[in-house]
């Protein structure tokens, strides 16, 4: 039995590894370079782990595992994470991949946007540092309302979101999202 655990976790984190590997790496591209390419791949990366992790046999697996508890910390830790990993993962695949679609364009719009204030654009960085150092309290007012215009832009979106991950959250048995990630969350 402990050699068929081992092994069940060994083969799944070998699985699981290079996505986790390439997911971040996708999303570093994205981050600096705001590429629409980074985003397409960023997408296709999560719905490959999306598939993964939706395998109800290795979440029931897993639960049980976590029920029953295991004598050895580190077997228990990961048995642990992974079961939160597929716990956030059992609803309709296609549901799933509409949520991390949704997310890496949310993530490329908020990277990629840039506030227009005195005719100019300005990035995250520049309003932060005019807001920090301009001495005048009426362009102050005019650099904070600049840093809010992302809003209009990405509002429906992230409303859009917020209906498909509630959505997946009901089906796991919360009433929202957030009691979701509250619960799988460390």
């Amino acid at each position: 039995m402990k050699t068929h655990k081992l092994q069940f976790l060994a083969e799944l984190e070998q699985q699981l590894e290079p996505y986790y590997i390439q997911e971040a790496q996708a999303y570093w591209e994205l981050a600096t370079t705001g590429a629409l390419s980074a985003q397409k791949v960023l997408a296709q990366i999560n719905q490959k782990l999306n598939t993964i992790l939706s395998n109800r046999a290795h979440y029931e697996q897993l639960a049980a595992w976590r029920a029953e508890g295991d004598d050895e910390p580190l077997v228990l830790r990961q048995i642990e994470l992974l079961y939160f990993e597929h716990l956030r993962k059992q609803g309709d695949i296609s549901l799933l991949n509409a949520i991390s679609d949704l997310e890496s364009e949310v993530a490329s719009i908020f990277i990629n946007f840039r506030s227009n204030c005195f005719n100019q654009e300005m990035n995250d960085t520049t309003i932060d540092t005019l807001l920090e150092t301009e001495p005048d309290s009426e362009r102050r007012r005019e650099i904070n309302l600049a840093s809010k215009q992302i809003g209009s832009v990405i509002s429906e979106k992230v409303l859009q979101l917020v209906r498909l991950r509630n959505e997946l959250a009901r089906l796991l048995g919360f009433e929202h999202y957030y009691g979701l990630a509250l619960f799988s969350a460390e």
